[in-house]
């Protein structure tokens, strides 16, 4: 399950911060620019992981 936890229009739309429960709710989040903004994080609860999105729509490790 992935959670939005903040979203915020002060600096780029759509930038958006999430949670996800694990690393394969990762691949469930959106890619597209229309729903979400490069520069868009999510942490992985269970592991700690942080991802952020790219500007070719992929979700990388950081």
């Amino acid at each position: 399950m992935v959670n939005i936890i903040k979203q915020t229009n002060n600096t780029t739309t759509y930038v958006t911060d999430f949670i996800a429960d694990t690393e394969d709710d990762v691949q469930s989040l959106p890619t597209k620019a229309n729903d979400v903004a490069p520069g868009s994080t999510c942490l992985v609860a269970e592991t700690g992981n942080v991802y952020i999105l790219n500007n070719q729509e992929e979700w990388k490790k950081l």
